[in-house]
């Protein structure tokens, strides 16, 4: 009978359903399906300059693949509902001095990062909605979680500037915003000299003749040479710029008094690059090298003219300038650094400025980029010495724009940082490399065009660069072809990942609190069909004009079945019935309706022709005209007026 038929298919298109709500609330692991954010902030308004918008926090226990919960030093940065980057910045397991062949970052653990959103806080520890992905995890001391605004638009004024909080060692160094619709910058967003760090100042002794690729200038045994120059085989070069390998870095000072040789800072000495962090010049009064990052830093210039040798006689200048950074070699799309730091020059008269900081890092994901502001990484140039030797140029950050469709922009750079001047016959510092551009976006994108990753000049001594070399050219990758795609959804289960309420959803989604998924399928198995809409106040909207209302009632097509649907009879009087319903004779009556003779009659049977139902809907009485019983009821319903819309369609 076709009644009984098509109740069979109500019941199984509810089973379906209810099988694809409740066979999907296995734990797993988080993928990428924040898309262009969830627009939770609302709409961004940055009229005045230097405005952080992103919260940082240093990671401080070793997170790996699975884990839900997050230690970090300052867990009253986040909310429940935020998105967040979890990232590590820096920890190369290795690198040795003064070695510049390009380090690849695909595939190890540095550099990479991945999304997640919060769930809740209990002191210092973060627990994210679902599992981490990495499989390499993600290390304590060395990576960071960056709480990241999800905007419906942002407009930046001319006076306006979204900027990074420096790199501390911990945390900071990024700008990372979402916005689910245009991002109009009129002014501008900064992240320069927000990145790896220049090697610190240090004033020495005066000491000539000295080669170290690692090592401290310490005062010694002195040898006085001819001239009254005083000469110490130990001694060593100034202060290395910050790279990757967290041992090859410190802000700490060795003290005269220390052995070199057993002292874990030694290694953050001398003229050896570590990894993208330029070396310091050797004594007398070198330059240090430039940082590097999408290419190699610039050497560091020579030393004093006038050093002389044990027989006191002239040595003339030497080169051992600190060696440039090496280059870093990934796919931005899942590594990002930050530029390398330039190393420090000598200095024995206290004239110098140490090196300068490498430019971090911008990640952007919008719908659309227009404007003519401009979105900088630049790493930076250090002040000009007079007496002593100048500090190497920071490199070149990175930029990341993944747009959905087109991307305009006044200019764009990861521009390398100039080496530091310094006075007659002392070394100049090198230029820092250029760094790493991305821009994707739909046809008719022009801000990739404008990328520029130029490396930075070398110093000069007023005459010459004395042996100084400017940095290498940063790169911009070729992006995905097309803008880019946003993933909201996991297709094979048809729920989006990681919310905390509603609006950590997109439109038409709601959020399961127990599994933590946005899902188009409701905890009791209801269905919002293709296409429509959860109303604020618990009602749902149909593609075509229909709608359940709050309190159960059904709009479809303009008919009405109020107070409850199909209770009370139905289409009873005053509901949709043939005479007096709210669709007069069109409605679900006699006359045919939507679903053909006999319809949903007064008394809530169903005739033996009742259109697309052919027999088989809901009564009053729990019958229908061929006796084949109630048709489904919860789950049922909301399925069969689905199916219902989907067939007229």
């Amino acid at each position: 009978m076709r009644s009984t038929r098509n109740l069979i298919r109500i019941v199984s298109v509810s089973a379906i359903l209810a099988a694809a709500v409740f066979g999907s609330k296995n734990a797993r692991a988080e993928a990428d399906t924040f898309g262009l954010g969830s627009g939770r902030t609302g709409a961004g308004s940055i009229i005045a300059a230097n405005t952080v918008v992103n919260a940082y926090a240093g990671i401080t226990a070793s997170v790996v693949s699975g884990d839900t919960s997050v230690h970090v030093d300052v867990g009253a940065t986040f909310s429940p509902g935020d998105l967040v980057l979890i990232w590590q910045t820096t920890g190369l397991a290795a690198a040795a001095s003064g070695v510049q062949t390009a380090i690849p970052l695909d595939g190890v653990a540095t550099g990479s990062f991945e999304y997640a959103r919060v769930k809740s806080i209990t002191a210092n520890v973060v627990t994210l909605t679902n599992p981490i992905v990495s499989t390499s995890g993600f290390a304590l001391g060395t990576s960071q979680m960056v709480k990241i605004p999800e905007y419906t638009s942002l407009s930046i004024g001319a006076a306006g500037s979204i900027v990074a909080t420096p790199w501390d060692g911990s945390k900071g160094g990024i700008v990372a915003v979402f916005a689910q619709g245009t991002i109009t910058n009129a002014g501008s967003i900064i992240a320069d000299g927000a990145g790896l760090r220049g090697g610190v100042l240090k004033n020495d002794d005066k000491v000539f003749g000295c080669v170290a690729i690692d090592g401290p200038v310490v005062a010694g045994t002195a040898i006085v040479g001819g001239g009254g120059a005083t000469f110490n085989a130990l001694a060593g070069g100034a202060k290395k710029g910050e790279g990757l390998l967290p041992t090859g870095y410190s802000t700490d000072i060795v003290s005269a008094a220390t052995d070199p040789l057993l002292n874990p800072l030694y290694f953050t000495y001398g003229n050896g690059n570590v990894s993208n962090g330029g070396g310091g010049g050797d004594c007398h009064n070198s330059g240090g090298g430039g940082g590097g990052h999408g290419g190699v830093g610039g050497m560091g210039g020579e030393t004093w003219a006038d050093e002389t040798n044990l027989a006191g006689g002239a040595m003339g200048s030497r080169a051992v300038g600190g060696t440039g950074g090496a280059s870093l070699t990934s796919a931005p799309v899942t590594r990002i650094s930050m530029g390398g730091g330039g190393g420090a020059g000598e200095e024995n008269d206290s004239t110098s400025h140490g090196g300068g900081n490498g430019g971090g890092a911008i990640l952007i994901r919008a719908n659309a980029l227009t404007g003519a502001g401009a979105i900088t990484a630049n790493g930076v140039k250090p002040a000009d010495s007079a007496n002593d030797g100048a500090g190497g140029g920071g490199a070149g950050g990175a930029i990341v724009l993944r747009i959905a469709t087109t991307a305009a922009c006044g200019s764009i750079q990861a521009l390398g940082g100039a080496g530091g001047s310094s006075a007659a016959d002392h070394g100049p510092g090198g230029g820092g490399s250029g760094g790493v551009i991305l821009v994707q976006g739909a046809t008719g994108t022009t801000c990739g065009t404008a990328a520029n990753v130029t490396g930075g000049a070398s110093g000069t001594d007023g005459a010459s660069a004395r042996g100084s070399t400017g940095g290498a050219g940063g790169t911009t990758p070729t992006p995905p072809t097309g803008g880019f795609t946003p993933t909201t959804c996991d297709v094979s289960i048809n729920d989006c990942g990681g919310c905390v309420v509603n609006s950590d959803c997109a439109v038409g989604f709601l959020c399961n609190t127990t599994t933590n998924f946005c899902s188009d399928f409701f905890p009791d198995g209801g269905l919002v069909p293709d296409g429509g809409m959860l109303l604020p106040d618990g009602g749902l909207s149909f593609p075509d004009g229909g709608l359940i209302l709050p309190d159960g009632g059904l709009l479809t097509d303009g008919g009405l079945l109020a107070d409850g649907g199909f209770a009370d009879g139905g289409s009873s009087d005053g509901g949709s019935g043939n005479d007096g319903g709210s669709t007069g004779d069109g409605g679900f009556g006699d006359d045919g309706g939507d679903t053909g003779d006999g319809g949903h009659a007064l008394g809530g049977d169903l005739g033996d022709d009742s259109g697309d139902l052919e027999g088989g809907g809901c009564s009053t009485s729990g019958s229908n005209s061929d006796g084949t019983g109630a048709a489904a009821i919860g789950l049922g319903l909301i399925a069969a007026l689905a199916f219902m819309r989907r067939k007229k369609r």
